[in-house]
């Protein structure tokens, strides 16, 4: 959001769409937990990999254990592989491994002894994340059930959408429910009270600031909906509807000129993903500026 509220390139304006990854897991480690823990981290990891080379370098699985690592290192730089369940238990298997064998060999504990730890942590870690991945379809199905049935079955999908979001708070779809619902059940106040709290806590959820932006809109605070949606086009700088809501906002309150330079930032935009609604926008933004 900083990054494109002082510049940014168009190619980077144009590529940038998934705003809740950095794609660079070290980059977003550190913005997230600080740069004391990330150090920490780092130095541990290195200690346990330099005694585990040390001790078991001429071992061949032991190279591939060290290659998968790196290749797994080297492409959390450029995307997020490790907010996926699969290559983040891989990882966080290796990383058991290196430490056990380590131990093992640093107290010259005997080989069967760091074999049968190899073999128990491989399982642990399968079980761990056969056990997450089962729980995250359980509950995907649940949340989508609720969704549907919100208002035929309300007690049991009110609770499965609550208890989502209290077991899993930091969940980005979790918290969107959450706010749908307290929308869905006449609580409109509190459903922006629950989104002004997370930007207070520079937490940005694009959809979200979109459906606040326009219940804001609709209770005639144009102020704060102004507000949101322009931190949308920040955030996403490539999509038109924010621009578009604030191009009809702008008309509303009688600020034509401004309504006018949004309209031709609309119409001057390139479109990352041509739809019939962005031809829409463009279409009214084009009839605004014929006007002036």
């Amino acid at each position: 959001y900083s990054y494109f509220l002082h510049g940014g390139t168009e190619s980077e304006k144009m590529l940038a769409d998934t705003p809740q990854y950095a794609f660079n897991e070290y980059l977003q480690f550190v913005f997230e937990y600080g740069l004391v823990l990330a150090a920490a981290l780092l130095i541990i990891i290195s200690i346990m990999f330099i005694l585990f080379l040390r001790h078991t370098a001429e071992q061949y699985w032991v190279q591939n254990t060290v290659y998968a690592t790196v290749l797994l290192l080297i492409s959390s730089f450029f995307t997020y592989l490790l907010h996926y369940l699969a290559f983040f238990y891989l990882l966080l298997t290796i990383l058991l491994i290196v430490t056990v064998v380590a131990v093992v060999k640093l107290f010259g504990l005997k080989r069967t002894i760091s074999r049968w730890a190899v073999v128990v942590v491989s399982l642990f870690a399968c079980c761990a994340y056969l056990y997450k991945q089962t729980m995250y379809d359980y509950w995907k199905h649940n949340t989508y059930f609720a969704k549907s049935q919100l208002y035929e079955q309300p007690k049991q999908s009110i609770e499965t959408i609550v208890e989502n979001y209290t077991r899993e708070p930091g969940n980005n779809e979790y918290k969107l429910d959450f706010f749908k619902l307290k929308f869905a059940l006449g609580d409109t106040l509190g459903a922006l009270e629950f989104q002004d709290n997370l930007d207070k806590q520079f937490v940005y959820h694009y959809p979200m600031m979109m459906l606040a932006a326009g219940i804001y809109s609709e209770r005639f605070d144009y102020h704060r909906a102004i507000s949101l949606w322009e931190k949308c086009r920040k955030i996403l700088p490539n999509r038109i509807e924010p621009v578009f809501h604030l191009m009809v906002t702008q008309k509303k309150i009688g600020n034509m000129e401004k309504a006018a330079e949004l309209a031709r930032k609309i119409i001057a935009q390139k479109e990352k993903v041509l739809s019939e609604k962005t031809k829409y926008y463009k279409k009214l933004a084009q009839r605004l500026t014929d006007q002036n």
